[in-house]
């Protein structure tokens, strides 16, 4: 599986930007910008899908009229590879011993080839998030433009159409890269030092470098403040939290943000650096990746600054690293020393609207953390269980039961100063506190593993029962079993055929 592994991290917790030109800082001339391309070159334009997890491009590849083929652009990934389950949910037949790829048709008029990744389990991801992704070996043949303001991707003849070798428009780039096993590494500039980093649109944050590449950048790694402890397809991987003093991207200034240093490496993910940029940087842009002629074209159409598409700006007046979907907002963060650390909130809390369908307005939020103002999360107890609570601990907030912030609202913040702490105590403390956070999801993990049932599917393969399923008991013929016996009777299979 190494030749094809992907830069793609699944964050354990789980924003295009629009607009025109933007302020650069650029001192170029003025000029026309980069001619569009011919109509003749265009072999599809498709919008991104809605999606309930931020900052992630999914297309719908399949041809109209047949079943859809929702994958996601990541051109982090070597090729493109679906999990067990997401493929079978395509009505792929996943056989085990198969080592050749795939096949499935496209809109674009040329064959999907991509592999499953049965080598850990044939019946779903070792992480639990699903996905199939289109990795270089499909995009290397084409132009491809993100335009992150449209929320669509054009592929583009290579034949017919070129990214030009130079541009003179103020709010334009061309920038050379190179296309290392189908992957496009550009370089960046940071602290007045230069780095390669992988361009991964699998990648939902920033930036995140190894602690090596920090390092050679000027960061002073040891001195970071844990942040989190991210699970991605490789592994679960410790990251700190650092703000940049100066960062360019094909020449083009950006206002500080946040980056997340990996201290002991990210799998070797990210080439040889083990770093990337991801989707929130890049959505400043449109983008036209010319993967033939190995260059890039920039054009800048915003200088907004996100983290997990939310605004930075909010994340520093609050101290709240925030993670949207569709219904809510989570907490996947808290800075030491501010509004949102004095509330008592925590990594892993939930911020619903009201009606609980959708998610709170962001502003009005900001608003209520920023001032102190008593306010109300769901927050997972040690039981496992989600309960509502008022924060600060022992406070009133309508609509939640006197006494509801008793108990784990009354905790203290893993992110908050404690009295007479040094430096260099509190970021033991926190470490250890990471540590045991990550291991009590490990043992929330197993506690899952150990309730869950499988059956046998229509192709032989393992699939998992869903809670409906549970609800309607099996249909005839089919047996469950639980996750060790699942095991053992894979094994035996794979003896058998041995």
């Amino acid at each position: 599986m190494t030749r094809w592994r992907s830069g793609l991290i699944g964050l354990l917790v789980v924003g295009a930007s629009t607009g025109g030109a933007a302020e650069t800082g650029d001192t170029r001339p003025a000029h026309a910008g980069s001619p569009a391309p011919p109509r003749d070159a265009v072999i599809a334009t498709l919008p991104f899908e809605p999606s309930d997890q931020a900052n992630r491009i999914i297309l719908n590849l399949a041809p109209d009229g047949n079943r859809p083929l929702e994958v996601m652009l990541d051109t982090g990934a070597v090729f493109s590879v679906f999990t067990p389950l997401f493929a079978r949910s395509l009505g792929v037949t996943v056989r085990r011993t198969k080592s050749t790829p795939y096949r499935r048709a496209t809109k674009l008029g040329r064959d999907l080839q991509f592999l499953v990744d049965t080598e850990t389990s044939d019946t779903g991801s070792k992480t639990g998030w699903e996905y199939g992704l289109l990795g270089g070996n499909f995009l290397r043949d084409y132009v491809v433009e993100l335009n992150f303001g449209a929320h669509q991707v054009t592929f583009l003849d290579a034949k017919k159409f070129q990214v030009p070798e130079a541009v003179s428009a103020s709010n334009e780039a061309v920038v050379p890269i190179r296309v290392v096993a189908d992957r496009p590494i550009i370089e960046i500039g940071m602290n007045g030092k230069r780095l390669a980093v992988l361009l991964d649109t699998g990648s939902p944050c920033p930036m995140i470098l190894s602690g090596k590449a920090a390092t050679k950048l000027g960061v002073d790694v040891e001195s970071l403040p844990p942040y989190a402890v991210f699970g991605t397809v490789m592994g679960r991987m410790p990251v700190s939290l650092y703000e940049t003093e100066s960062f360019t991207l094909g020449g083009f200034a950006f206002d500080a943000m946040p980056v997340l240093v990996a201290p002991r490496g990210w799998y070797n993910q990210g080439t040889s650096t083990d770093s990337v940029i991801g989707y929130d940087t890049l959505q400043q842009f449109t983008i036209r990746i010319d993967y033939p002629r190995q260059r890039i074209w920039l054009r800048r159409e915003s200088t907004r600054v996100t983290y997990q598409g939310v605004e930075y700006a909010a994340t520093r007046r609050t101290g709240l690293f925030l993670y949207p979907n569709p219904s809510a907002y989570q907490v996947t963060g808290v800075l030491p020393d501010t509004p949102a650390s004095r509330l008592g909130l925590q990594a892993g809390d939930i911020f619903h609207s009201a009606n609980r369908g959708t998610a709170p307005v962001l502003s009005e939020l900001v608003e209520q953390v920023t001032a102190g103002r008593p306010i109300h999360v769901m927050r997972r107890t040690a039981d496992d269980e989600w309960v509502e609570i008022a924060l600060p601990a022992g406070s009133v907030v309508p609509g939640v039961p006197v006494g509801a912030g008793d108990g784990p609202g009354a905790a203290l913040p893993a992110s908050a100063s404690r009295s007479g702490e040094s430096d260099e105590q509190r970021r033991t403390r926190l470490a250890e506190e990471a540590h045991e956070r990550d291991s009590t999801r490990t043992e929330r993990w197993e506690k899952q593993k150990e309730e869950s049932l499988y059956f046998r599917g229509p192709d032989g393969g393992w699939m998992k029962v869903d809670s409906r399923r549970r609800r309607e008991g099996p249909k005839s013929g089919e047996v469950w079993v639980g996750f060790d016996e699942m095991q053992r009777i894979k094994s035996e299979r794979i003896k058998r055929e041995e």
